[in-house]
């Protein structure tokens, strides 16, 4: 099994993002998992160079404070990054809010799904 912190506030490799968060890469045989629980987007950018087969984070794309959510578009900008990533299956929970969430389904189909407390997942 291999662990590579992705992202994390201060970096060992200059071709990433350092950012407040934490975002793990995963790797056990075949298996590629990204775990994240970063302030944003920045995780997708930096897994962009990898062949990952399992992504889980919140997406931040509700903000419970404002009780807002990103804009339609900004949706559909983040499920063209994702559409990179043809064979990857998303699992976000925390921070994509209920509405986000249905609208990233709807675009993404059976590759989203959402995770909760006592979810599990079988690879």
């Amino acid at each position: 099994m291999k662990i590579l912190t992705l992202l994390k506030n201060t970096t060992l490799q200059k071709k990433l993002t350092p950012k407040h968060g934490l975002s793990l890469y995963i790797e056990t045989g075949p298996r590629k998992i990204l775990f994240d629980t970063g302030p944003d987007h920045t995780f997708i950018e930096n897994a962009r160079k990898l062949n990952i087969n399992l992504i889980m984070g919140g997406f931040h794309l509700f903000n419970p404070a404002a009780k807002k959510i990103e804009p339609l578009k900004g949706i559909q900008q983040l499920v063209t990054k994702l559409s990179i990533y043809r064979d990857t299956k998303f699992y976000t929970g925390h921070c994509t809010g209920k509405k986000a969430f249905d609208t990233l389904k709807k675009l993404m189909k059976d590759r989203l799904f959402e995770f909760k407390t006592g979810t599990s997942i079988t690879l």
